[in-house]
């Protein structure tokens, strides 16, 4: 439900990988791991874990170059894809965060601070929306653009931009169907705004009420979507994207509770 998603993500076991290692010492030094699957990864390793130092790269010919701390990627490292596009800047828990510049392998670049996988905040001399703004104003005005890069191909965006970022009354449409109508702020989900899923497993879904931060969070009601839970609604407040607070859940066959919740979990009936 994120505004971004994220779209590097590295598939890595947590497991303990000593038994395996194919040279050197993968238990606490520098050694080399080679998966089934054909990833591999060469770098420093402390209590069985991927740390410090190493290069993980997949089958593909996708490649990671950096920091690990935890068996994950965290800090500063440089992520490689097999299409020429290269991502280099801060990571965390395997996601673009933090500082980080992305180059498309055309050579446009999107530079500023990264959250999730997605850029929050462009840097203004290398506005994402500016470069891949197909009408209007999308600096300071009203406009449209059309992601064209890895990470936010097929998205679109209309409506109010505010240095650069999505700002003020909108409708984005990911590539996957999603979509969301009402209020941004520091390119969000903030305010009131209706989201709507696409195809998978929430698809037809719909919420309709408050967020903040991308996430449903205030006054809200959410009405599902074909399939297991379909026909059941729940009106009330949420934080964080879950049921928190007092609210009534409707049940297809007409049942309700109603009371207080906690972490999408009912607790105390009225």
């Amino acid at each position: 439900m994120k505004f971004f998603l994220t779209f590097f993500f590295l598939f890595l076991s947590t497991t303990v990988f000593a038994d395996s290692c194919v040279s050197g010492d993968c238990a606490n030094g520098y050694g080399a791991y080679v998966w089934d699957s054909g990833n591999t990864y060469v770098g420093e390793w402390k209590n069985d874990l991927r740390e410090g130092q190493g290069t993980y790269t997949f089958p593909n010919g996708d490649k990671f170059v950096g920091e690990w701390k935890n068996n994950s990627a965290n800090g500063q490292g440089t992520y490689t894809y097999a299409n020429g596009d290269k991502y280099v800047g801060e990571f965390k828990n395997n996601s673009f965060e933090g500082q980080g510049t992305f180059t498309s392998a055309d050579g446009t670049t999107e530079s500023g601070i990264w959250k999730n996988g997605g850029l929050v905040t462009p840097n203004l001399s290398t506005s994402v929306f500016a470069n891949e703004c197909i009408s209007g104003d999308c600096v300071n005005g009203y406009g449209t653009y059309v992601g064209k890069s890895s990470w936010n191909n097929g998205d679109k965006y209309v409506g109010e931009f505010k240095n650069n970022l999505r700002d003020g009354q909108g409708t984005y449409t990911s590539a996957n169907g999603d979509k969301y109508v009402g209020e941004f702020k520091n390119n969000l989900f903030e305010g009131q705004g209706t989201f709507t899923y696409g195809p998978g497993k929430w698809e037809g879904a719909k919420y309709v009420g408050e967020f903040k931060n991308d996430v449903y969070e205030g006054q809200g009601t959410l009405t599902f979507g074909p399939g297991e839970w379909e026909g059941n609604k729940f009106v009330g407040e949420w934080k964080n994207g879950v049921q928190e607070g007092q609210g009534t859940f409707t049940y297809a066959d007409g049942t309700t509770e109603s009371g207080i919740w906690k972490n999408n979990e009912f607790i105390t009936p009225n």
